[in-house]
């Protein structure tokens, strides 16, 4: 029998109502009780969201199984083709699997095959490429090339600046990775300039006493 849950989207605020809707959705999904039991999401103390990103069908944890994802990404190629956006959204999907499995230079190589298709499909200032910017540069972060992910970061940071203003939360989260990069690269001040940028982003949309924060 397979457990689902909802998740409850806790640390995205723009997001969290929708867990009602989804729930819904899944019980019509997976209706027959015999096999499946769809539960409530967790308590909206604990955010949860991401798990999707590491699903997969196996005997048991440690056989091989089938990568849901991957599964999808055929899907995708072959219904709408390998230049859609759905297939540009479903190797970010793998990408963030692999960046879990801690295999970084294959999720480089899916999250940069992924940002050109969605430049090509939207230009280079659409918001949707600075959420894969920043994933590209957290795995570049990963791989240690801190210089390739400073320009990634920078320009990640630029386009939700100019698209979702100074004060949307998902703004702040940027400047917190790229202060990091800053400060292994030695350049302390420009690192503390970042985090305070991220804290009072996030005091902002959140408050001072949210986990976000």
């Amino acid at each position: 029998r397979t457990h689902l849950t909802v998740a409850n989207l806790r640390t995205m605020p723009h997001r969290s109502h929708e867990w009602p809707g989804t729930l819904a959705q899944l019980r019509i999904a997976f209706a027959n009780h015999k096999y499946f039991s769809v539960h409530d999401p967790v308590p909206p103390a604990f955010g949860d969201e991401g798990a999707a990103n590491h699903m997969r069908l196996a005997s048991n944890h440690g056989e091989a199984g089938l990568e849901l994802f991957r599964q999808a990404q055929e899907i995708f190629e072959i219904s709408y083709g390998p230049e859609h956006s759905f297939a540009a959204t479903g190797l970010q999907d793998i990408a963030v699997s692999l960046r879990t499995l801690n295999r970084p230079a294959e999720a480089r190589e899916l999250l940069e095959r992924s940002l050109a298709i969605l430049k090509r499909i939207h230009g280079p200032d659409h918001p949707n490429i600075s959420f894969t910017e920043h994933s590209l540069g957290v795995v570049l972060v990963a791989q240690g090339d801190l210089n390739a992910a400073v320009p990634i970061l920078e320009d990640g940071l630029r386009i939700r600046m100019a698209t979702m203003g100074p004060d949307n939360p998902r703004t702040a989260d940027i400047p917190s990775s790229l202060a990091m990069v800053w400060a292994d690269l030695g350049d302390l001040d420009k690192g503390l300039r970042l985090l305070d940028q991220a804290l009072r982003g996030h005091e902002k949309a959140y408050g001072p006493d949210h986990g976000s924060t």
